[in-house]
């Protein structure tokens, strides 16, 4: 997304259990949200090992563990996913009336790919 605007805005975050690997739990968020998501090297998570991506007015992270030092590949796609986080514009889908919305939304989704993350925000 180019600009903040609360108005026009949603973010909700999820908590995973910690018992999935985060490259598994990237691959399944992409395809229940149809959405690529690749191993973030931007810097922006600091020290937690991520996959990142956006489409269609979404922007997702998933975050792992803390990995202190290196973060070669197979490093980050071991780490043990600990959330999500889903920035959205509320045009998204038709689902702009409360941001509640667009959380069981996405929730919904997750479900159908297997995953029953804890919604924390």
């Amino acid at each position: 997304m180019s600009e903040y605007d609360p108005e026009n805005y949603f973010c909700c975050e999820f908590e995973f259990s910690g018992v999935l690997e985060l490259g598994v739990v990237a691959d399944l968020i992409s395809r229940a949200l149809c959405i690529p998501l690749a191993i973030d090297e931007s810097g922006k998570w600091e020290e937690f090992p991520a996959f990142s991506g956006s489409a269609g007015g979404l922007e997702v992270a998933v975050l792992g563990e803390e990995l202190p030092g290196s973060r070669r590949p197979e490093e980050v796609r071991h780490a043990l996913a600990t959330d999500l986080i889903v920035d959205g514009d509320r045009e998204f889908e038709g689902l702009g009336e409360t941001e509640d919305l667009a959380a069981r939304w996405i929730l919904g989704k997750l479900i159908t790919v297997g995953l029953s993350p804890r919604r924390i925000s």
